[in-house]
């Protein structure tokens, strides 16, 4: 199948095709990294690279329907721009699965670099022994998360780019515990600085206001939603779940088929005038982001930091830490010393 079969020309696209055909599902990885969204779903599989058994791969399959061809050729372009430490690694895609399962075909896909220790969302209840063990760990280094974050965001906002949907979903951890922000679906170009966009796009608890709202917005939406990651990581979404109880009462009167629809609705206004108002998140459990946090969750957009002050402003707080955590400040030295480098290149 052509990319003109799209009506879509993406110059240069077609050398990066992977035959899914030769992709073999990996069932003993399957329940790590398995997961359905609104466009597509997402299951490990085996990709040959001449070794004996392949390469662990996510593959993303993808819903074949017209209006999502562009947004699929967009997500496959800033995947192969994004090639960044703080991001996961782009294996290649294909316009249509050759399986043999006639179901698959014609659906188109992605493929990026498996990483077992899958996401920053962690389990709520019950975790397994390696569940407990991962959240460990990552609470051990979410300083350095959070920074890995938001120098991937830096990167990505120097090429223009942004995410618009940032959440403990869309980032991945790699065996150090080091992030790698993932999923692209939703991300696009500005061609200018001061370009603007005014679609709603997002996850309810992480989305900026002027994205509620349904008023243009850029960049400065990616720092408020960093902020609300970095706050979900550390408190938790007891916060969240409290105004999300409300709606869910107030809305009790609604119509069953529309109810959902409504408690979405209010829920996010509920929270955009919070912001207004400076009725922000409270914190409990570590007060050392608060002031950074409040700065980024500003109701005015262009009275948020930038992403390059918000790197500045985390690796000073990790600073003030180091002093008490020497060895963490000596692997943050070297993680940043890495991006730098890769940067510089």
């Amino acid at each position: 199948m052509e990319i003109s079969a799209f009506n879509i020309s993406y110059k240069g696209l077609s050398e990066r095709l992977v035959f899914s055909r030769h992709c073999t599902p990996d069932p003993q990885n399957t329940e790590i990294n398995l997961s359905q969204g609104g466009f597509g779903n997402i299951e490990s599989a085996r990709y040959p690279d001449g070794s004996k058994d392949g390469i662990l791969v996510a593959k993303k399959t993808l819903r074949r329907e017209k209006e999502l061809s562009y947004m699929f050729f967009r997500e496959v372009d800033i995947s192969n721009c994004l090639r960044h430490p703080c991001f996961n690694d782009f294996v290649g895609f294909n316009i249509a699965d050759l399986s043999d399962d006639q179901s698959l075909q014609l659906s188109p896909l992605i493929l990026t670099k498996y990483l077992k220790m899958g996401d920053l969302a962690f389990p709520k209840s019950n975790p397994t022994e390696a569940e407990k063990h991962k959240i460990e760990k990552a609470m051990e280094k979410l300083d350095i998360i959070f920074y890995g974050i938001a120098r991937g965001l830096r990167f990505m906002h120097s090429l223009n780019f942004f995410h618009r949907d940032i959440k403990p979903q869309n980032v991945l951890l790699d065996d150090n515990f080091y992030p790698k922000i993932m999923d692209f679906g939703l991300a696009r170009k500005l061609f200018e600085e001061d370009d603007q966009i005014s679609l709603q796009q997002g996850t309810p608890y992480f989305m900026a206001p002027e994205i509620v709202t349904q008023q243009s917005y850029s960049y400065p939406a990616d720092v408020f939603s960093l902020g609300m990651l970095i706050y979900f990581c550390i408190e938790g979404e007891s916060y969240f779940k409290k105004i999300y109880d409300q709606c869910v009462e107030e809305t009790n009167q609604v119509a069953s088929n529309q109810r959902q629809m409504a408690i979405r609705d209010l829920f996010t206004r509920k929270l955009c005038q919070n912001y207004e108002r400076k009725n922000y998140p409270p914190f409990t459990k570590n007060t050392k982001y608060e002031t950074l946090l409040k700065q980024m969750w500003e109701y005015n957009p262009h009275n948020r930091p930038s992403i390059i002050e918000v790197c500045d402003m985390i690796q000073t707080i990790i600073e003030q830490q180091g002093k008490l955590q020497p060895e963490l400040l000596k692997e943050f030295s070297d993680y940043k010393t890495q991006i730098d480098d890769y940067e510089n290149e």
